[in-house]
């Protein structure tokens, strides 16, 4: 016997906003569904029939998804969805993260295209890192091709979302290739890229008529390909280093081009700030410091946490192993250290789900705060039950000359309930040198009162020289 949803109870993904044919993703009951158009019934009914879905469900490439006996008003189809938390974007992503989604993408579409499938777009928000693993999320994106389709349907979006970025990432320019990323038309902004570096027209500029073209050529048959080849070189393809068998690139191809590019090898200021720690890619070492921390989070049976400007990731990572926390959010803005991190982290079975790595500068790009908004089933995409700065502090305050009440009610928001925060008493100080002056106001006086307008204390303790931690919980929790 079906059930029927009542679309007043559903919510409607922001991201799903239903001017694609396949369907819409909503929630219900706190579960992730995605209805299903009358008139693409056959072909989803198509995709789990052939063994495509179970395959890569199987093998990690998509989150596990079943049709249902729901019914719901305007679908003819009800799936249920794994769900994947927090959601992460790719300007979230580190330059080894980007890399391997553009390798998952390649790789999905191989085993897609056995079954006679490929998927028709290419861009990085089809993707969510579960953990440290990529996973394709837009069953809509999948279209019937012929089978054993030699070439990357979706080749000039991959081009464009992908290689492009790898390229002006891997010159070390990294900044300005999450910008990119983050606007509404990379492929533009890659061309003005080119202008500022070589003052001249760019080549690649892509025409609305010439991409229609080029994806119409690549569903044709063989002996159509071949007819009608020289003129679309002639008119409407596009030279570039992907095609390097003309406009039938394969899929191995454009692998080995995405393989070649690696990140930039500047020494970053926190890239290494971990090192000690990681004895090698499992094993790491604890301190008298982190082990009281794990202690607190074990008394308190907590199960999540937000770790702000986390580094390496290595006091996350001792509480997942050691403290059962079931999830742990590392948000830091060094580049190399969450790609560090990511990479010794991405291959341990049970921590590469619970480890999520986030590229961010959370104190001056806010714009996560406002996902409340667009996500009702959660509070912020990386709020936790607790969260964690520690050594933190008198960085924001002494060199980027923040304010403490802005500080603090920043890192209010990212938690549900508790919050481990360290004051610096030598403000700047590092061990073996000598202590810097801090300015009059910065006591630990001070920076207890400020501490009370956001949390009520439950501890207080000194747990190194210069690492004083303040633990407590929200007024209202």
């Amino acid at each position: 016997m079906s059930t029927s949803i009542d679309p007043a109870e559903v919510e409607f993904s922001p991201l799903s906003a239903g001017v694609e044919s396949f369907g819409r993703v909503f929630h219900w009951n706190h579960r992730l569904f995605r209805g299903i158009y009358p008139d693409s019934v056959p072909i989803c009914r198509q995709m789990f029939s052939s063994g495509m879905i179970d395959e890569l469900a199987d093998r990690s490439f998509i989150p596990p998804a079943f049709p249902t006996e729901y019914e719901m008003e305007g679908f003819g189809l009800v799936l249920e969805h794994e769900k994947i938390s927090p959601l992460n974007f790719p300007e979230e992503w580190s330059f080894s993260m980007f890399k391997d989604a553009a390798i998952r993408v390649l790789h999905l579409n191989q085993i897609a295209r056995e079954y006679g499938f490929q998927t028709k777009d290419c861009h990085g928000y089809n993707l969510i890192f579960d953990g440290c693993r990529p996973k394709y999320v837009d069953l809509g994106s999948f279209t019937s091709v012929l089978k054993h389709f030699p070439s990357l349907l979706a080749l000039d979006e991959f081009i464009r979302y992908y290689l492009h970025i790898l390229e002006i990432w891997s010159e070390g320019n990294d900044y300005i290739a999450r910008r990119i990323l983050s606007g509404p038309m990379p492929q533009y902004s890659y061309d003005l890229y080119l202008r500022g570096k070589s003052n001249q027209k760019p080549a690649r500029l892509t025409t609305r008529m010439g991409e229609t073209a080029r994806a119409a050529f690549r569903v044709l048959p063989q002996p159509l390909q071949s007819a009608c080849k020289p003129l679309i070189q002639k008119w409407v393809w596009r030279k570039d280093p992907a095609e390097q068998d003309g406009p039938s690139a394969s899929i191995d191809a454009l692998r080995k081009q995405v393989e070649q590019f690696s990140g930039t090898k500047a020494e970053s200021e926190w890239g290494k700030y971990h090192d000690e720690f990681c004895r090698d890619g499992k094993d790491i070492k604890s301190t008298g410091r982190f082990d009281r921390i794990l202690e607190i989070v074990k008394n308190h049976q907590m199960k999540t946490v937000t770790d702000l400007g986390g580094g390496q990731g290595v006091l996350s990572r001792l509480l997942v192993q050691r403290a059962n926390v079931e999830k742990a959010i590392i948000i830091d803005f060094d580049g190399q250290a969450v790609d560090a991190m990511y990479n010794r982290v991405k291959t341990l079975e049970g921590e590469n789900r619970k480890i999520v790595p986030v590229l961010l500068d959370f104190i001056s790009d806010t714009s996560l705060l406002g996902y409340e908004k667009c996500f009702p089933y959660s509070e912020g995409r990386f709020k936790s039950e607790a969260v964690m700065a520690l050594a933190v502090t008198h960085h924001l305050l002494l060199r980027q000359k923040r304010s403490l009440d802005f500080i603090l009610n920043v890192m209010a928001r990212y938690t549900k309930k508790y919050a481990f925060i360290e004051f610096m008493p030598l403000g700047l100080w590092s061990e073996g040198g000598t202590v810097p002056p801090v300015p009059s106001w910065y006591t630990i006086q001070w920076f207890r009162n400020h501490f009370g307008k956001y949390f009520r204390l439950l501890l207080e303790e000194e747990l190194e020289k210069n690492r004083i931690l303040f633990f407590g919980k929200l007024p209202k929790s």
